[in-house]
């Protein structure tokens, strides 16, 4: 018992192993496994929900990449949080970018990234509200039965129970207006 114990925790995914033999002589092994959270596209590993990075296998279907660089401290937190985020909804994303909120020059919130997410949407979320994200589905609902089947932003950055949604064409002359266009022009 104590071999097959101990060769089973050799393998990454596996976090505890509880090996018994009943009477009859049957063995019975209870496993349970790490997540994998997302691809780190800088380390070229996927990382576990026990922070351990691993070589990347083909066979991780369904997990989402993280395409930039997020300093140490954050990208612990980062780690730590997606772990209260169903498995069943991180397959939903397909890309994590690093985004830092900057109002003149100043970082406002370094915790925050974009969710890009497989149905078109993306979401912008921080560390700390990453819980959020496990109502996506019921807050997209929402969203197309008031408005129709529409791609756009969905903010989740904020401490606040509220929602904010943008449409793409709304998100694209928002940026506009920032970089100093006019409507008119």
């Amino acid at each position: 018992k104590k071999d097959i114990k101990n060769k089973l925790l050799e393998l990454d995914l596996i976090s505890k192993v509880e090996v018994n033999k009943n009477y009859f002589g049957n063995l019975n092994i209870k496993i349970v496994e790490e997540n994998v959270l997302f691809y780190n596209r800088n380390t070229l590993k996927a990382v576990l929900s026990n922070k351990k990075e691993i070589d990347f296998k083909k066979e991780f279907l369904g997990i989402p990449s993280l395409i930039n660089y997020v300093p140490n401290n954050i990208y612990e937190n980062l780690i730590e949080r997606l772990n209260l985020v169903e498995k069943n909804i991180l397959s939903l994303v397909s890309e994590i970018e690093y985004n830092p909120s900057i109002v003149d020059n100043k970082t406002v919130d370094e915790t925050r990234f974009i969710f890009r997410m497989n149905d078109g949407n993306q979401v912008y979320i921080n560390t700390i509200n990453i819980e959020k994200l496990n109502n996506y589905l019921t807050i997209y609902e929402a969203i197309v039965n008031k408005n129709g089947n529409i791609k756009g932003c969905l903010y989740l950055d904020s401490n606040s129970e509220n929602t904010h949604f943008n449409t793409c064409e709304e998100v694209v002359l928002g940026d506009e207006l920032e970089d100093g266009d006019n409507k008119e022009d």
